[in-house]
């Protein structure tokens, strides 16, 4: 795959068509970062580069966000249950 990258066989110009690029030619996007370090054009490597962040920067955010989800559930219950023995 990344002959076809470093030959401009495909051309990705996002990470949109790079991810689609991966799936065509059947290479998981877990190999984002060899073909970053395989890969000898700059454009290429960038876009590698930008989709490693986004993607960790997601799996990041998506358990902060459940984390506090949790939180406010359990405080939530709590309040509840307090009210519950108030009445």
């Amino acid at each position: 795959m990344v002959d076809l990258l470093d030959n401009l066989v495909v051309i990705p110009i996002d990470s949109e068509q790079m991810e689609l690029i991966f799936h065509h030619q059947g290479v998981n996007m877990r190999y984002l970062g060899e073909v970053a370090l395989q890969a000898s054009l700059h454009h290429v490597k960038e876009i590698c580069r930008i989709e490693m962040i986004a993607r960790t920067l997601k799996r990041i955010l998506n358990t902060q966000m459940s984390r506090k989800i949790l939180n406010l559930r359990n405080l939530i219950q709590s309040l509840s249950n307090e009210i519950k023995e108030l009445e």
